[in-house]
């Protein structure tokens, strides 16, 4: 009965997930939903989160020290960090829980990222 309980539950945090994300991507097509997990973040994102991406922001000029944006790094790594330094045609980047030396440095014109966009709103568990 316990079992059947939980599994209902969990089935129905999905669907409304789901469902939550579809009316954002309908609603707002400028914005999209990416998952987190990880530890680079921590305390700011728990190891596993969700967050919602405003994918209009994708310029350098965009981000202002302090936002947390989404990128794809030269490895193929989907990434979020905070934007340490904003300059106009570089930002530095790191995860709250990661040493100052691994800083990512992403400039203008820089074909080994890709930035999804600003990160404006996440829940994590």
């Amino acid at each position: 009965m316990k079992i059947s309980l939980i599994l209902n539950t969990i089935i129905a945090i999905i669907s409304v997930l789901i469902i939550t994300i579809l009316l954002i991507n309908h609603l707002v097509p400028t914005y999209s939903i990416m998952f987190l997990y990880g530890d680079s973040m921590q305390p700011t994102i728990n190891k596993v989160g969700v967050s919602i991406v405003d994918t209009s922001q994708t310029e350098i000029k965009d981000f202002e020290e302090g936002d947390l944006i989404a990128f794809n790094d030269y490895l193929d790594n989907d990434i979020s960090h905070r934007v340490t330094v904003s300059r106009t045609d570089e930002i530095l980047i790191r995860g709250d829980n990661i040493d100052e030396t691994l800083t990512h440095r992403i400039q203008v014109d820089d074909d080994r990222y890709k930035i999804y966009g600003k990160i404006i709103k996440y829940y994590s568990y």
